[in-house]
């Protein structure tokens, strides 16, 4: 038996792999000993005199400088769990919010619109302006997107750096989602860039953004881990809306044909009845008809 300071880490269980971390004695050690069913845990006191209590933990729970020693463990039964257990899913009416989907393989059924506004060139600002200039430009570009897309009966559903991510129900789904899109566009030209430019008139600065709008099925499921998870939209339309978003800023509106050939004619056309689209073909989706448009709608 060695005493002294070291005799804690040489008094070790040889057969114990989880003993050989330093043990302290403590007349009463309080631990938070957690479920492996999920649950939150409950608090313990044990007289720790002589007992090695990482043998006492679940695997789950054994942490050894703040990493879980069973982590490959727990990845491997969870990636199974999530193949093999078997889908609920319901139909919607309503934008989900995550606590109304089950962090399980549960998920919402929706027919939704998606539409993705996003800042042009931002890397290039980042880099060539001043941090609190790039944030100034950030913070009014997101903030009357989330206006206008609020006004307008969307849904926000993610911030995503320099870009916003909004869902459309309903009749009006397809217009309402156009409707944002070309008033965001007023709002960058008639709103922000002028009062960029009355606040510093030296700056050559000038804003640019591209909307992309598109509308499908949507499968609603909740990601991530207990304590930090959101929804994830998997469908075509949440996919092409972000696509569509990265085209040319030479149009500020690019828009799929199943949106275009159902939203309203009110904004088909302009105040003298022009068309107010222009019709391309998508080569990287397999030449899939689309529309643009560098057309406003006065706020």
């Amino acid at each position: 038996m060695i005493t002294g300071a070291f005799g804690p880490l040489a008094n070790m269980n040889p057969k114990c792999l989880r003993s050989w971390l330093p043990r302290v004695k403590f007349t009463i050690l309080r631990f938070i000993m957690t479920s492996i069913q999920g649950g939150r845990g409950k608090t313990q006191s044990l007289q720790a005199t002589g007992i090695c209590i990482m043998c006492l933990l679940p695997k789950r729970a054994v942490r050894v400088g703040g990493h879980t020693m069973a982590l490959k463990e727990d990845l491997e039964d969870e990636v199974a769990q999530t193949f093999e257990t078997k889908w609920t899913t319901r139909d919607g009416q309503v934008v989900p919010s995550p606590a109304d989907v089950k962090l399980g393989n549960d998920a919402v059924k929706l027919k939704g619109t998606v539409l993705y506004a996003d800042l042009s060139e931002s890397t290039a600002m980042v880099k060539s302006k001043k941090d609190w200039f790039a944030a100034e430009v950030y913070k009014t570009f997101l903030h009357c997107s989330a206006k206008i897309i609020k006004h307008f009966g969307g849904t926000i559903t993610a911030y995503d750096g320099d870009r916003i991510m909004a869902v459309y129900l309903g009749k009006s789904k397809n217009t309402s989602a156009v409707k944002t899109a070309l008033k965001i566009h007023s709002a960058r030209q008639h709103i922000i860039q002028p009062a960029l430019k009355k606040q510093y008139p030296n700056s050559t600065f000038e804003l640019k953004h591209t909307c992309g709008v598109d509308t499908s099925d949507l499968f609603v499921a909740r990601t991530g881990v207990r304590g930090d998870n959101d929804l994830v939209w998997v469908g075509r339309s949440a996919n092409w809306a972000a696509k569509l978003s990265d085209l040319p800023n030479t149009h500020a509106t690019w828009i799929s044909a199943a949106v275009h050939d159902v939203m309203h004619e009110s904004v088909k056309l302009d105040g003298n009845k022009d068309n107010m689209w222009e019709k391309r073909s998508w080569t990287p989706q397999n030449g899939a008809t689309i529309y643009r448009s560098d057309h406003w709608w006065k706020l």
